[in-house]
């Protein structure tokens, strides 16, 4: 077959088999290996003006491979449009091959989950890249997109995209996959549907789980009731049900991995994308924020010492594809130019971390001890130190000046307690926030009721804890703090706050932020701002009291990033 491009260059084609469809057939191209020719069956208008605007608005291409088998010329036979020029893709497998473990054994023994980590990456790249350009996919699935031994993805089929011209005319994609569909699209004739950047989002999501998952499709499960839904992942898309983490109307397939498995922050996203997702489209996480957080956790990704082809986030303790007790197991896969990184050495560098943090914690206790004794000590100690000055010289001017009102004086008492709570809390922060990679060992829970009644001897809680030298201080200093009556009862009382908060701290809970993948236990803040309050009791007393019941409580927000929870059905 012999056709020519728009400059009259003539091409010679040849059937190949390389492939062929219900719309078109590739035919390979004499004199270069790296084109072939889509030539449609029945070729419109229609066609032709869609390519043309595809070729006048290409997406970035990286320089090692097309991410995008996009066109790069039009072709006509006898004046009459054809078809198009594409790049040829070589060496590459559908991606299912890639995420179905049988399948992927068979075409790609070499691939961990390193590699997976990598095609998902390298797939957001290749998503990213077509919407950068104003076009939308449509029509995401397992069958037009292409994965290389190495990990790099090409999506091919480009000519059913949706894509919009440079004078806003939209060529809209009229086929889809209902198991990567979204649920606002779910029974619409595509046809009639101009397709947003967070439908793709969608279809994104499911594919980068099924890559992560073994090949588990995000919605598949089994529902709670037996009633006759159809196909369980369609009805779950269609009404939300998200079976991960915990969900009590669909559970996850039998043989489907644990979902913490996946690090926290990926664990977030797919919540974001499926849960928040499913009423608000455009909480989705976008292909660009897919690539930022792949990135950052491929560095995360260790490789088991029992056997080399396991590799697994450094968050899990152990290997989690390892068999309890499994013996050592030599590798038989093939050495693949994938980067990753040494064992010995990362975790060297994991345990240095780690024993850095232990030396930057500060106390809570001893916090709570210093700033009893001296307000604003302790905020000095846990390096607020500026602060701390500040506390230390009001809490002197409100306490030592006479000709204050009462109400004044209570004030200053309330602030000599808050500047206590305070250095507690911003020391209990300040080693969440560090302490990123937990001992193997973990405290077991303690009884908040039992502390509270052990604290009744002022010490004991402490000691009940596990907490010996604090609690023998603070027994101690209770005694001689009763030389002064109010000041003793005042101690012993906080004696008594503190060892319930430790206990409470030592309670087993995570939870999972959506926002930024935080996993560990909220933080308690009150709704108004003291400092404010304060201010208002010092000018005009009445306001400021006002002001203080008004903006009485607390409420949870994430120690991270600060964002408030609120999400139903996953509460602190």
């Amino acid at each position: 077959m012999i056709v020519r491009n728009q400059q009259g260059k003539i091409f010679q084609l040849y059937d190949k088999n390389i492939g062929k469809g219900g719309e078109a057939r590739i035919l390979a191209v004499n004199r270069d290996s790296e084109k072939v020719a889509k030539i449609y069956h029945k070729p419109t208008s229609q066609h032709e003006a869609k390519i043309a605007a595809m070729i006048a608005n290409p997406p970035t291409q990286p320089k090692t491979h097309p991410a995008v088998a996009w066109p790069v010329d039009l072709l006509y036979q006898r004046k009459r449009f054809v078809g198009f020029l594409m790049p040829k893709v070589q060496g590459s497998n559908a991606i299912f091959k890639c995420y179905l473990p049988n399948n992927r054994n068979k075409a790609s023994p070499a691939f961990t989950w390193r590699h997976l980590h990598r095609t998902a990456l390298n797939l957001s790249v290749a998503v990213d890249s077509i919407h950068a350009r104003g076009q939308v996919i449509g029509d995401i699935n397992e069958s037009n997109i292409l994965v290389s031994d190495n990990a790099l993805v090409t999506f091919v089929d480009t000519d059913s995209f949706q894509i919009k011209d440079s004078f806003g005319r939209n060529y809209r994609c009229a086929v889809g996959r209902p198991e990567y569909t979204p649920p606002e699209l779910q029974g619409l004739d595509f046809k009639t549907v101009e397709r947003r950047a967070e439908h793709d989002y969608f279809g994104l999501g499911v594919l980068i789980f099924r890559l992560l998952m073994k090949g588990i499709h995000p919605f598949a499960g089994v529902l709670s009731s037996r009633k006759s839904v159809g196909r369980v992942d369609i009805y779950c898309i269609k009404h939300g049900l998200f079976p991960y983490p915990q969900n009590r109307a669909v559970k996850p397939p039998p043989k489907a991995p644990r979902f913490d498995i996946l690090h926290p922050h990926i664990q977030a996203s797919f919540i974001r994308c499926f849960f928040s997702g499913h009423q608000t489209p455009f909480q989705r996480p976008s292909a660009k924020e897919w690539r930022w957080i792949l990135e950052r956790m491929e560095k995360a990704l260790v490789v088991c010492h029992q056997n080399p082809n396991h590799v697994y986030s450094n968050h899990q303790a152990q290997c989690p594809w390892c068999p309890v007790g499994s013996p050592r197991q030599k590798s038989t896969a093939p050495k693949v130019a994938v980067p990753h990184s040494n064992r010995e050495g990362f975790e060297q560098k994991r345990r240095t971390a780690f024993l850095k943090s232990l030396r930057q914690q500060r106390s809570p206790d001893v916090a709570v001890l210093l700033s009893l004794f001296l307000p604003g000590s302790g905020q000095i100690y846990t390096g607020q130190v500026g602060i701390g000055l500040l506390y230390l010289a009001l809490t002197y001017c409100l306490c030592s000046t006479d000709s204050l009102h009462f109400l004044i004086k209570l004030w200053a008492i309330i602030f000599y307690g808050w500047v206590t709570i305070d250095a507690y809390l911003y020391a209990k922060n300040l080693n969440t926030q560090q302490t990123r990679i937990p001992p193997k060992s973990s405290t077991q829970g303690k009884s908040p009721a039992k502390a509270v009644i052990y604290s009744l001897v002022p010490g004991m809680g402490q000691i009940y804890n596990g907490q010996v030298a604090i609690g023998i201080l603070c027994f101690i200093a209770t005694l001689l703090s009763y030389l002064t009556i109010i000041g003793g009862i005042l101690f012993h009382i906080g004696m008594m706050h503190d060892a319930y908060s430790y206990a409470v701290k030592t309670q087993p809970v995570q939870k999972i932020c959506p926002y930024c993948g935080y996993q560990g236990p909220p933080k308690k803040v009150a709704k108004g701002s003291f400092p404010f309050a304060l201010f208002l009791s010092l000018l005009y007393i009445i306001p400021g009291v006002i002001y203080g019941i008004l903006k009485r409580g607390h409420r949870y927000i994430c120690p991270n990033c600060k964002g408030g929870w609120n999400m139903p059905g996953f509460k602190w």
